[in-house]
Order: structure tokens, then C-alpha cells, then sequence
């Protein structure tokens, strides 16, 4: 039991440390409420967004790479290490994916109070 909690952690830490030097996941973007930004604001926010969108997909990238090259670096862990060590790396992919989709649909959402608004 112990020795396989200490194989869990060192996994783990092999994680941290692969991720936290291979790749750089970008900060999020604040999207600005609908009902009282203002016209630059809202313009500006969709560079962000964009530039955001960008890095992400440059960090997916570089996650989907490190998750081939730990292939290799944990050979020689056991199988049920070297899953976890996938698995970990999948939850951070799909992860990312999440906020993405996230920041784009509360960007949409607060834009269309800001059209709405506008309107009246």
C-alpha cells in the first residue's frame, strides 16, 4: 500500500513538473457585463478573446505532445502509473477545452445584452 502511494505520488509529480515546464496555459479573459460596458470595451475584448483562442490552441497542442513524449519518459512505471499519467494529461486537455468554451459563451452572452442594450 505504501509503496504504491509513493509510485502515485512521484507520478504525480512527474506530472506537475512536465506540465509546468512544457507548457504554458494562457490566463483567461475577463469578459466585461453587457449592461454597462462600454462600445471600446466590448471591441476590445474580442482581441482577447481571439489572442486567447490562439494560445489556448497552441497549449492543447503542446499538451497532446507532452502526453506522446511521457509515453516514453514513464516505460517504466506500471501500466496502471503510466494510465494515470494518461489520464491526468487527458483531464488538463479536456479541461482546457471546458474554459475555452466557456470564455466564448459568456463572451456571447454578455454581447448580446451590449446589442440588446443598444437597441433601446
Amino acid at each position: 500500500m505504501i509503496e504504491r502511494l509513493i509510485k502515485l505520488v512521484v507520478c504525480h509529480l512527474i506530472f506537475l513538473l512536465n506540465t509546468a515546464i512544457a507548457c504554458d496555459k494562457p490566463m483567461s479573459v475577463t469578459i466585461p457585463d453587457g449592461n454597462s460596458a462600454i462600445p471600446r470595451q466590448m471591441v476590445a475584448v474580442q482581441d482577447e478573446i481571439r489572442n486567447y483562442v490562439a494560445e489556448m490552441g497552441e497549449y492543447l497542442e503542446c499538451v497532446a505532445t507532452e502526453k506522446k513524449r511521457s509515453q516514453r519518459d514513464i516505460a517504466n512505471l506500471t501500466s496502471e502509473l503510466r494510465q494515470l499519467r494518461q489520464d491526468q494529461l487527458d483531464e488538463e486537455y479536456n479541461a482546457a477545452i471546458d474554459e475555452m468554451e466557456q470564455v466564448v459563451l459568456l463572451h456571447n452572452r454578455e454581447a448580446k445584452k451590449f446589442r440588446e442594450r443598444d437597441r433601446t
